[in-house]
């Protein structure tokens, strides 16, 4: 998990520039994780899984309600528009990037505790990446996700793209009121990432096919960008 995570933070810090010390403030965060999973483990069954460390043990509790709250903010008055944009927080992914930003969240804090904005930020940051696959799923027209039916093929295309709007709204207001400037201002670039990222794997031209610079900066603005991102965010 540590790796995976001081993987994303490097990929960032080599493509946007992020300054150097930042990156090693956050890579000593993810050895306190660990630090802390070793301390606890011995106490702490959930934290050990078929014999190996398991990180988000540590975060279980804010992890179990994360999804029910991203639902509550995507009421709207208009129900299938509800039913639409919370099709796929009905079905639970693996909350890798949520569970990054609460560890993080814990790591930095001198009590152990997350707060009550951290929590928020994770759940911003789930709702951008799940927007991101219905939109995603529009545009390969998949059929299926997470072995149910596709928003677009459940609602249609149109529904669809809208109900993807709908959550980077609801999600662009949550950042606002967080009152940070400069977490506002980190994950508001995410969302160009990820369409940046988009147009360039819809790319098909041989040279762009072959070229292992564009692949590591087509990741980076798919993947990387939003979990470096809000996990520095989580930080601040």
């Amino acid at each position: 998990m540590y790796r995976a995570l001081a993987l994303s933070i490097s990929t960032a810090s080599r493509i946007r520039g992020m300054h150097s010390s930042a990156v090693e403030v956050l890579k000593s965060s993810g050895r306190d994780i660990l630090n802390k999973l070793a301390q606890h483990s011995q106490l702490d069954k959930h934290l050990v899984k078929n014999g190996a460390a398991e990180p988000f043990g540590l975060v279980k509790g804010e992890l179990k309600e994360l999804a029910s709250s991203i639902v509550s903010q995507l009421g709207a008055n208009n129900k299938l528009l509800s039913a639409v944009a919370s099709h796929y927080f009905q079905q639970q992914g693996k909350q890798m990037r949520p569970g990054l930003v609460l560890l993080m969240s814990r790591a930095v804090s001198a009590t152990g505790t997350v707060l009550p904005q951290q929590i928020r930020l994770a759940e911003i940051t789930e709702m951008i990446h799940t927007a991101s696959l219905v939109h995603d799923d529009v545009i390969d027209n998949a059929d299926t996700r997470r072995g149910q039916p596709s928003a677009n093929a459940l609602y249609g295309t149109k529904q669809a793209v809208l109900a993807g709007d709908f959550p980077l709204a609801r999600a662009s207001v949550m950042l606002a009121r967080l009152r940070n400037v400069d977490v506002i201002e980190l994950l508001s670039t995410v969302i160009a990432d990820l369409v940046e990222g988009e147009f360039m794997q819809m790319d098909s031209r041989r040279e762009t096919l072959l070229s292992f610079d564009d692949y590591l900066r087509k990741t980076y603005l798919k993947t990387a960008a939003l979990v470096g991102k809000s996990v520095r965010a989580a930080a601040l």
